[in-house]
């Protein structure tokens, strides 16, 4: 039955490279498929049951209403950014359920994914989102895993997650002086464009921000005090913990708990206007010393798991043909690697 499945499935994603029309939408239950047109995404969630998978093909997909609801677990898996959804997407499963499954994988979404319910697990692998993630209800242990992200909304209400290999445009902590003392958010390999924080006074601390950052780039900082934008002080970082990261002016922040953290070297520093977090290419990074095998592996073209938002698959790694005279056979031998 597996194998059937697969075949279902590999048919479901090549096919349509040959059709008029590239838009399709599989809901697959215990082997079964479903199909949906292009625009009855929220029919198929809507028929969908815990545990099953909705492909989308390449295409663009228009979410009746701009919103897609996503109440219950499901797996929604697209073929790449060429997989985009028009619209905002709201996460609102009841009952503060625990994922298992990626919620949504190799897809782009253009506007705001705004999780209104608890939930905890929830997992995100390949996505780019052109707009926000918005944190209305709380969430634990969320996996955001080689993503493009404009946004990343750190509030209280984001308890804790793991943010790994991500292109990141802009971390917006909003919260003010010790009230995100209890999250625990970390960022591992990730290039990030603008770390930016706003609140109001509330003695030495403007809006303190308490995330780790591993192997990462920051490209610069700001604030917001009131009416007034900061760049020259990191008064929000004293309870940050930057560890092995390639800082902008690493001199400006003013925290405790920078361990073995560096500036970019001269002819290689970065342009905090560009939105990808990072402007150099893996080479650049690689020639500088940045990408090496001595501790100095930085932003998410590094780490085990390389920035990439081609959908996950099989490639052949290596390859061997040998035939066999006595026994009149052909051998073939296929070493593979998933992406």
């Amino acid at each position: 039955m597996k194998k059937f499945v697969l075949s279902i499935v590999s048919l479901f994603l090549c096919a349509s490279s040959f059709a008029e029309t590239r838009q399709t939408i599989l809901l697959l239950h215990e082997g079964t498929g479903r199909g949906f047109a292009p625009d009855q995404l929220q029919e198929a969630v809507n028929a969908a049951v815990k545990g099953d998978t909705i492909y989308l093909n390449e295409g663009i997909y228009p979410l009746a209403g701009d919103t897609l609801t996503i109440d219950k677990e499901v797996n929604i898996i697209g073929v790449g950014i060429h997989t985009r959804l028009l619209g905002t997407i709201n996460v609102s499963i009841p009952d503060s359920v625990t994922l298992s499954g990626h919620l949504l994988d190799a897809l782009r979404l253009t506007n705001d994914l705004i999780v209104s319910q608890p939930v905890n697990r929830l997992k995100f692998r390949k996505v780019q989102f052109d707009a926000a993630l918005v944190w209305k209800a709380t969430a634990r242990d969320v996996e955001v895993d080689r993503c493009y992200v404009t946004t990343f909304n750190s509030t209280v209400k984001l308890k804790s997650a793991n943010i790994v290999n991500c292109r990141i445009g802009t971390e917006d902590w909003t919260m003010s002086d010790l009230s995100n003392k209890g999250n625990t958010l970390t960022f591992i390999n990730c290039s990030i464009r603008l770390l930016h924080g706003q609140g109001g006074w509330s003695g030495p601390y403007y809006a303190n921000n308490f995330d780790t950052y591993i192997n990462c780039i920051i490209t610069t900082y700001g604030f917001n005090v009131g009416n007034t934008y900061w760049t020259s002080h990191a008064g929000g970082f004293e309870n940050s913990t930057f560890i092995n990261c390639l800082l902008h002016r690493k001199g400006s922040y003013s925290c405790n708990n920078l361990e073995t953290c560096y500036e970019p070297q001269e002819g290689l520093e970065f342009d905090w206007s560009q939105n990808n977090g990072c402007n150099k290419t893996s080479e650049e990074l690689a020639v500088a010393g940045y990408l090496g095998n001595d501790g100095t592996v930085v932003g998410c073209e590094g780490g085990q798991a390389p920035y990439t938002l081609i959908p996950n698959g099989i490639s052949v790694r290596k390859s061997q043909l040998s035939i066999d005279g006595e026994q009149k056979t052909l051998n073939v031998t296929l070493k593979l690697t998933a992406n």
